[in-house]
């Protein structure tokens, strides 16, 4: 495990997307993983929100292939992926418990939630890690859902 968020390092792939058609069912963010990638993803929640102050981190996203894009079988949309995803925490006096803004700036998508917000990420990322999912938190396009990651694959 590492110490820090500063020495935590992404071994795995993540799938992070959004879909360009039929938004009106699926608006916002989507993300998948691995079991194991799920855990690494936990361990880096876990450091942010145990850190003293904001922490920051920038994933690598992996695009998603076919059989994860068949979990939420919106097969008539497009979609399209960030390059990467930053996860920031905020904190802070001034910070209300409720902060929660997903922003794509280029071809980067940043989170920036409270520790209380982290809290609902680190929920959701432990459902996909069981094979659970069909959810989101947020709203309208800042929502972010949860997906099961393709059953012959969950390793």
């Amino acid at each position: 495990m590492a110490a820090s968020v500063k020495d935590w390092r992404q071994a795995l792939p993540i799938h992070v997307w959004m879909f360009e058609g039929n938004r009106r069912n699926f608006p916002g963010w989507h993300f998948t993983a691995t079991r194991r990638s799920c855990e690494a993803v936990l361990e880096l929640l876990a450091l942010m929100r145990s850190a003293p102050g904001p922490a920051e981190k920038e994933l690598e996203v992996t695009p998603p292939n076919d059989a994860i894009l068949a979990v939420p079988n919106n097969w008539a949309a497009g979609w399209w992926a960030p390059r990467a995803l930053i996860v920031r925490s905020a904190k802070g006096g001034a910070v209300s418990p409720d902060h929660w803004r997903l922003s794509l700036h280029g071809d980067v998508l940043t989170l920036v939630a409270s520790a209380e917000q982290l809290a609902h990420v680190q929920a959701g990322v432990m459902d996909v890690a069981v094979g659970e999912g069909d959810y989101s938190i947020g709203q309208g396009d800042e929502q972010l859902w949860f997906w099961w990651y393709p059953a012959s694959k969950r390793d």
